[in-house]
């Protein structure tokens, strides 16, 4: 968001400006938040969530490998731009400090919510698991096209949903992603 963005932009211009050699690479994998053609004329951009962890294992396996800062950079960014992300949630989270928020109401799920409780993308009806795995999937394919028949696949919970059921919402994401787009999932 645009003030994460700020913030480690200045932070990589401190280094800068001490000598250290720094690149920026921004990971906007929420595909809720300025998807596809409403990103035009946007400053904003979209915001990061779990696809980060991608990004992060890429970059540091390429240090690790004595890459240079701007190849390490390059392999960074060409993850950033192939990873996409989408949060659902029955319930919003409650921030320290803050007042619980009651804008799910019950029976309702949202979809495309942020980490830090920022509203979502649309507010449904709660519906099967497969139904909510094929509209995440979907919309992550019509922002960041599924571009090989190879894929990673992370299912993550921040700490809310039991390991059974993200066991439940994996399965429904592997059957639909090997069925409907013949994927190798990994």
């Amino acid at each position: 968001y645009t003030g994460d963005r700020l913030n480690f932009g200045i932070a990589a211009e401190k280094a800068k400006a001490k000598g250290l050699k720094v690149n920026m690479v921004i990971v906007g994998d929420d595909v809720a938040v300025n998807a596809g053609e409403e990103s035009n004329g946007t400053i904003t951009g979209r915001r990061g969530l779990s696809g980060t962890l991608f990004v992060h294992k890429v970059a540091g396996a390429a240090a690790e490998a004595g890459e240079t800062l701007d190849d390490v950079t390059a392999a960074a960014r060409t993850v950033a731009g192939a990873v996409g992300s989408m949060g659902v949630a029955l319930t919003t989270c409650t921030v320290p400090g803050s007042a619980v928020s009651s804008r799910i109401p019950e029976n309702h799920m949202e979809l495309g919510l942020g980490i830090h409780g920022e509203p979502g993308r649309e507010l449904v009806p709660v519906r099967s698991v497969d139904s909510v795995v094929n509209t995440i999937v979907d919309q992550i394919n019509k922002v960041v096209p599924l571009r090989s028949k190879r894929l990673a696949l992370m299912i993550n919970n921040l700490g809310g949903t039991p390991l059974m059921e993200l066991y439940v919402a994996a399965r429904a994401a592997y059957n639909y992603l090997t069925t409907g787009f013949n994927a190798k999932v990994e």
